[in-house]
């Protein structure tokens, strides 16, 4: 069964994981952490501590952040895409009337709401030489 947020265990490992956490921000390696980590807990953390345990520490926070980043990032795209609803409402009655800059508005609006929601489909580039003719690169090998 899972630890509540509250129980002292949870606290702990929550504590821990920021401690690596702000040590690897500083460049430390995961060797270094676990042997700052062993001097400033003992007794309190898991058994045969080492710097494994450090990367999960760290792999832990980072996934707790992305998963944060892309919740705050979702709710942002909803808030524009009605935004975006709002503007064409105001902007779709005069457009079928036949006003083109409220077209142009709405065009673009609808344009803006299909690359938030990812609904293009993707475009394919070439990319020729002079002429149309093949690229050519120089590579140059230097031992320093």
């Amino acid at each position: 069964m899972a630890k509540s947020k509250g129980h002292p265990d949870y606290l702990v490992a929550a504590e821990r994981r920021a401690s690596v956490f702000h040590l690897k921000k500083q460049g430390l390696t995961y060797r270094t952490i676990s042997k700052a980590m062993i001097e400033k807990y003992p007794g309190r953390l898991p058994k045969g501590y080492d710097e494994r345990y450090a990367y999960k520490d760290v792999m832990a926070v980072l996934d707790k952040l992305n998963k944060e980043i892309k919740a705050d990032a979702e709710q942002v795209r909803r808030m524009e895409l009605e935004r975006l609803d709002n503007m064409f409402v105001k902007n779709f009655t005069r457009a079928v009337k036949g006003d083109p800059k409220a077209v142009l508005s709405c065009m673009r609006i609808m344009d803006r709401r299909s690359r938030y929601l990812g609904l293009d489909a993707p475009t394919k580039s070439e990319i020729f030489g002079p002429g149309g003719g093949e690229l050519k690169f120089k590579v140059t090998l230097t031992n320093e």
